[in-house]
């Protein structure tokens, strides 16, 4: 399958920006835009193949079926915490939608996939680091985190690795 168009929606300019890095083609923020509509007609109301809801909001899993297109699969990664409610159920059954989670199971064959990604420079990583902070000092990249300041913090065990 070849992806022609990928679309980045959040509502933090700083993760945005970030996506725009590494190939999102349109970036959409739903407390702005109207990313349904937008998405539609850009697919010429085909909708998208491919969702991947990665934030844990509700609102979001449940709206994302409205740009979803027929046979389409929604991937759920965020961990959604409020409880699920989806508006669009007929969407899902008239869309004949598949849903998956996915939690990293398959360690070794997705460490060998992420390796050969990275080193064909298909997916370029280094937008995504944001922090970088030897161990000792991981309170900070943890609160840069959570505050949703940063969006990968590497941490280094041994502090001559981290100061090279």
């Amino acid at each position: 399958m070849e992806v022609t168009s990928v679309f980045a929606l959040d509502v933090n300019q700083k993760r945005l920006t970030i996506a725009k890095q590494v190939g999102a083609t349109y970036l959409l923020n739903p407390a702005k835009d109207s990313p349904g509509k937008i998405i539609m007609d850009l697919t010429h109301q085909n909708g998208v193949g491919i969702i991947i809801e990665a934030s844990g909001n509700s609102k979001a899993f449940s709206n994302s079926f409205k740009y979803l297109r027929k046979g389409g699969k929604v991937f759920m990664i965020g961990n959604i915490k409020e409880p699920l409610v989806i508006d669009g159920i007929a969407d899902i059954i008239h869309k004949e939608a598949t849903i998956k989670g996915l939690h990293g199971r398959e360690l070794f064959s997705t460490w060998r996939l992420a390796e050969s990604l990275l080193l064909s420079g298909k997916f370029k990583i280094g937008p995504v680091i944001t922090h970088k902070f030897p161990l000792e000092e991981f309170h900070k990249g943890f609160q840069l985190a959570t505050e949703g300041q940063a969006c990968k913090v590497l941490l280094f065990p041994q502090k001559e690795k981290y100061n090279s």
